[in-house]
């Protein structure tokens, strides 16, 4: 009976270190993982002009009172990139983009706390309250840049770009210009008078 009992408490204390192994195990898994990173190379179709790869852009003077409070905008300001050489290279359609758009970048000046606007970067009489916020040439539909998107498939996550700025289509031997405006974004209630200057990247993306 006593060496039964022992080797039951055996029994159990194996199953016992068994479990805590297996759950170790499950626990080291989840520290663990694999990036994978996917993507394409299309024959170049656009370059930007030459006085367009570096631009200032004046906004102009809004008064306080033009801000109806957070997140209320002022002086829409259209700006342009304007491009040429652009070509539908590749042979029956492989590696060729037809659309074409601008990515605009900052990590040091992008808010996504604040509707991913550009934060102001003035650093004296610093209008403070006030950011600048990207919009499509319609003025309405507002760009996010450096917004991604999540999505699960297949067990798979999936991290891709939404800024939510529109692509154009190219045509061959087209000089378009892609078409953007800014506005002045309330990051408060109340705004202070002052300066505001920003600066976002940009480079061509295709589709």
């Amino acid at each position: 009976m006593i060496q039964m009992k022992k080797q039951l408490l055996s029994a159990a204390l194996v199953a016992a270190f068994s479990s805590a192994l297996a759950i170790n195990a499950n626990a080291a898994d989840v520290t663990k993982g694999t990036i994978n990173f996917e993507g394409q190379i299309v024959e170049q179709t656009c370059t930007v002009a030459d006085n367009n790869s570096n631009q200032t852009i004046s906004l102009g003077k809004a008064p306080r009172n033009a801000f109806t409070g957070k997140k209320s905008t002022a002086n829409p300001t259209r700006f342009f990139i304007h491009l040429q050489n652009c070509t539908l290279a590749g042979a029956a359609g492989q590696n060729t983009a037809t659309k074409v758009k601008a990515g605009f970048s900052s990590v040091e000046n992008v808010d996504p706390t604040n509707e991913y606007t550009l934060k102001n970067k003035a650093t004296s009489n610093i209008a403070n309250g006030v950011h600048i916020q990207l919009f499509n040439e319609n003025g309405t539909k507002a760009i996010s840049p450096m917004k991604y998107s999540t999505k699960v498939e297949t067990a798979t996550v999936k991290h891709s770009l939404e800024d939510d700025a529109d692509f154009k289509e190219i045509a061959q031997n087209a000089t378009p210009d892609l078409i953007y405006i800014a506005k002045f974004y309330a990051t408060n209630a109340t705004v202070d008078a002052g300066e505001v200057q920003s600066s976002v990247d940009f480079e061509l993306v295709y589709e």
